[in-house]
């Protein structure tokens, strides 16, 4: 973020070419994503779905930062913020302030719906029916909407960087699945991303090549419906504690293209096959592409699974290490 607010415009108009410190590797694509995807994870700037109230960030203009890396992510195919309230989305789009209820599971912070608790249980009696449900609406909107009216302000001047927010009101349908809350992604959209490198089917290997694929399916399937998990060490703490981290189809994206979700800019993925290697299996997500190795060792499901969980938490990188 320190760098973007250095840079000016004919800076940003270059392309963007990221390295990440100790690590190897050019970047064509898969690095920007990565850096992207880590900026939106870690920045205090947003709250879930709506933008955090940080004054000093606001006097500094850092919600234009913001904006302006969000016009980059864009450009570059990116799949996108995917984390804005529709409420906040409509406005940036056609400048109109909240007009529809806001339900209450997307108020996604726990102060705030103890707030609507109070108002809900403790204010009950002394207020009518009509004027609690006044409250909750007005604590909602203001939560989501008002509260940071300032942020999306900026946020916006930052999205005209190389005119993208006047495009983004052009296609509004597609600016609102790039700003909004992510849809679920499903193992079907993930397996048909990625297509595979057969041998010929006379070829000794075929038969090895479609057993692989299968596992891979499956494992995509797996991981959809929270049936793979790994025990990673968390160095973070002074006792280096093991956690059972979940693996979702997000995680996966993220280790095989580098962002947790589909690029735009990349119609399919690339999965080969090098059966005269013993090395391991690796992934380029600027391809994006995956190339299983030492192939005899894949055939079963559980030594399959094995060499996946190694691809996604063993890679440098992805946030993971």
């Amino acid at each position: 973020m320190e760098m973007m607010a250095d840079a000016d415009e004919q800076d940003l108009a270059s392309e963007l070419m990221v390295k990440f410190i100790g690590e190897d590797g050019v970047d064509a694509g898969g690095l920007r994503r990565e850096l992207f995807s880590l900026v939106f994870e870690k920045t205090p700037l947003l709250d879930r779905n709506t933008f955090s109230n940080e004054a000093c960030s606001l006097q500094h203009g850092e919600y234009i930062i913001l904006g302006k890396l969000v016009s980059l992510t864009f450009i570059y195919g990116h799949p996108g913020l995917k984390t804005l309230h529709q409420t906040i989305i409509k406005y940036i789009l056609n400048e109109k302030t909240p007009t529809t209820e806001i339900p209450l599971a997307d108020v996604q912070n726990a102060t705030v719906l103890r707030a609507i608790d109070t108002v809900r249980i403790r204010f009950n009696k002394p207020l009518t029916q009509d004027s609690s449900q006044s409250a909750v609406y007005t604590v909602k909107e203001y939560h989501i909407f008002y509260r940071c009216f300032g942020h999306i302000r900026q946020f916006m001047d930052g999205l005209k960087l190389h005119g993208v927010l006047d495009i983004m009101i052009l296609h509004h349908q597609e600016a609102t699945q790039f700003l909004g809350e992510a849809t679920a992604l499903t193992a079907e959209v993930v397996n048909n991303f990625y297509s595979f490198s057969f041998s010929d089917k006379g070829d000794p290997n075929w038969e090895t090549e479609e057993a692989i694929e299968y596992n891979f399916r499956c494992f995509i399937c797996q991981v959809k419906k929270g049936r793979i998990s790994s025990t990673v060490i968390n160095i973070s703490t002074e006792t280096a504690e093991e956690d059972s981290i979940q693996v979702t189809l997000e995680l996966v994206l993220q280790a095989f293209v580098g962002c947790p979700g589909l690029p735009k800019d990349i119609p399919s993925g690339l999965i080969e096959f090098n059966h005269n290697s013993s090395a391991l299996s690796h992934v380029n997500t600027c391809a994006p592409s995956i190339t299983f190795q030492n192939t005899s060792k894949l055939l079963k499901f559980e030594d399959f699974e094995r060499t996946m969980l190694d691809i996604i938490f063993g890679c440098e990188g992805f946030g993971q290490k």
